[in-house]
C-alpha cells in the first residue's frame, strides 16, 4: 500500500513583532555591567528598554576608569585616567578629548589648554616640554604637534590661526546674517504713502541679546556673561533698524559689492575697535570661550550701523555651536 500522502500544512499565522519599549528621558540611578565587562555606576536613561549612561557616572574599563557627565551614552566632561596611570580633567566630543582640558603624562608633562579630536590643538600651557625642572611655556600647538623653537611657534601660531580664524569668521558671520533676518524688514505704515516704510529701532532679539537685570532680580546669564565672557555695558532696549542691519549684513554676505571687515580678536588688551575695547573682554582670546568678532563697515554713511560685536558666550570647544550674543553696536554721528 502507498504511503499515506501527507496532509498539505496550514499556513502559519504571522507571529506578532514585539513593540519596542517606549524611550524614556526620566533620570534614573543604579549600576550595570555591560557585555564587554565594564562596569558602570550612577545616572542613565532607558533607550529601547536598554540603559544608556546619561548624567553623572563612573564607568571602569579594566584599568580606565572615567568619572564625571555622560550624554547619551558619551562622555561629556569629568576626570579619565588611563591604563598607564595618564590623567585627562576636561571636555569631551564623540568620546574623544575636545574642548578645554588638561592632560598629565607619567612623565611629568603636562598641557593645559585647548584640545581637538583627541589632539592637543591650540593655545595652552605646556609644563615639563622642554630641557630644566618646572619648565612652563605658553604657546601654541597644531593637530597634537608641538614645537618650543621661535620658529616652530611662529609656524603653529600662523596655521593655527587660519584655521580657528575662518571658523569663527564663517560662524559669526552666519550669526549675524541670523541676526539680521529675525529683527526682519521694516514695518510698512499703512497710512504712508505707497511703498514708503518706518524704519522703528526695535530690540535684540533674545537669541542675541544679553538679558538685562529686571528690578530687584539679577539675571543669572547676564552674571555668567560678565563673569566668564564680557563686561558691560552692553546694547539695551531699541537699537537697531531693519533696513540699517539688513545693509550692514549685506556687506559681509558670498559676492558683497563693498565687503566690511570682519576681525577675529586675537587680544583682550586695551585694544580699541572704534568704540569697543577688548579690555572688557574676561576670557583670553583665541581659546573658543568668549571669543569676540568684530565687524565694521568703514565707509557706512552718516547714521547708518558701522560697527558691531559678537562676543561667543559658550564655553565649548566648536565654532560651529558658538552661542553669540551682541555686546556692542555703533552708528556713524549724523553730521550736524
Amino acid at each position: 500500500m502507498p504511503p499515506k500522502k501527507a496532509a498539505s500544512p496550514e499556513p502559519a499565522e504571522e507571529a506578532p513583532v514585539a513593540e519596542e519599549p517606549p524611550d524614556t528621558n526620566e533620570i534614573l540611578d543604579g549600576d550595570f555591567t555591560f557585555p564587554d565587562g565594564s562596569f558602570y555606576r550612577g545616572e542613565y536613561v532607558l533607550r529601547s528598554g536598554k540603559p544608556v549612561m546619561h548624567g553623572n557616572g563612573r564607568l571602569e574599563t579594566g584599568p580606565e576608569v572615567f568619572k564625571g557627565s555622560f550624554e547619551e551614552g558619551q562622555f561629556r566632561e569629568g576626570r579619565y585616567s588611563g591604563s598607564d596611570g595618564s590623567v585627562y580633567k576636561g571636555s569631551f566630543f564623540n568620546d574623544k578629548f575636545h574642548g578645554r582640558g588638561e592632560y598629565t603624562w607619567t612623565d611629568g608633562r603636562l598641557f593645559k589648554g585647548m584640545w581637538k579630536d583627541g589632539l592637543m590643538h591650540g593655545r595652552g600651557e605646556f609644563v615639563n616640554f622642554s630641557f630644566g625642572a618646572d619648565r612652563v611655556f605658553q604657546g601654541f600647538c597644531v593637530h597634537g604637534h608641538f614645537s618650543s623653537s621661535l620658529e616652530g611657534q611662529e609656524n603653529a601660531r600662523r596655521d593655527f590661526l587660519a584655521e580657528y580664524g575662518t571658523a569663527f569668521a564663517q560662524s559669526a558671520t552666519c550669526a549675524l546674517s541670523r541676526l539680521s533676518s529675525l529683527v526682519g524688514p521694516a514695518e510698512v505704515d499703512p497710512k504712508a504713502k505707497k511703498g514708503a516704510v518706518e524704519d522703528v529701532p526695535v530690540e535684540i532679539p533674545s537669541e542675541f541679546a544679553v538679558p538685562a537685570d529686571q528690578e530687584d532680580v539679577k539675571s543669572a546669564e547676564r552674571a555668567e556673561i560678565e563673569q566668564q565672557f564680557c563686561r558691560g555695558p552692553f546694547p539695551d532696549g531699541p537699537v537697531f533698524k531693519a533696513t540699517a542691519l539688513a545693509a550692514f549684513a549685506a556687506n559681509f554676505a558670498d559676492g558683497a559689492e563693498n565687503p566690511g571687515e570682519v576681525k577675529v580678536v586675537e587680544g583682550s588688551g586695551n585694544e580699541q575697535f572704534g568704540g569697543f575695547d577688548t579690555s572688557r573682554l574676561v576670557s583670553e582670546q583665541l581659546n573658543y570661550a568668549g571669543q569676540a568678532v568684530v565687524f565694521a563697515t568703514p565707509d557706512a554713511e552718516g547714521g547708518a550701523l558701522c560697527r558691531l560685536v559678537l562676543v561667543n558666550a559658550s564655553s565649548g570647544g566648536d565654532a560651529d555651536k558658538a552661542n553669540w550674543k551682541v555686546v556692542f553696536c555703533e552708528d556713524v554721528a549724523v553730521a550736524a
